[in-house]
C-alpha cells in the first residue's frame, strides 16, 4: 500500500531536485516538443533536511566502506537515502 499519491522523490541536495524538475519539464525544448511528451507525472519532490535522516545516511555508509568509496554516484546515494528513509519511517523519526 502506498502512503503517497504518485511518485515520491527524495533528494539530499537541492540541486538534485532542480535538475529532476528541469528534466520532467523537458529542459529548454520547444513547447510543441514538450506537449508531445504527454502530461507530467504527479511527483512529490522533497529535500531531506532532517538531522535524523542524515545521521542514518552516514550510518549506512559507515557500515558499508566499499559502497562509501562510490558515494555521490546517483545510484549509490539513492540506495543510501532509500535505506535511511525506510528506517526513519519504521521508527517514526520523520
Amino acid at each position: 500500500m502506498c502512503r503517497f499519491p504518485g511518485a515520491f522523490v527524495l533528494f539530499d541536495y537541492a540541486t538534485d531536485g532542480a535538475l529532476l524538475r528541469d528534466a520532467l519539464m523537458g529542459f529548454d525544448l520547444p513547447e510543441a516538443v514538450v506537449a508531445k511528451l504527454g502530461p507530467l507525472p504527479q511527483t512529490n519532490l522533497t529535500l531531506v533536511a532532517r538531522d535524523e535522516v542524515r545521521r542514518l545516511i552516514e550510518q549506512y555508509f559507515q557500515a558499508r566502506p566499499e559502497v562509501a568509496k562510490r558515494r555521490h554516484h546517483a545510484g549509490v546515494d539513492a540506495d543510501a537515502l532509500r535505506w535511511a528513509f525506510q528506517r526513519a519511517i519504521s521508527t517514526g523519526t520523520p
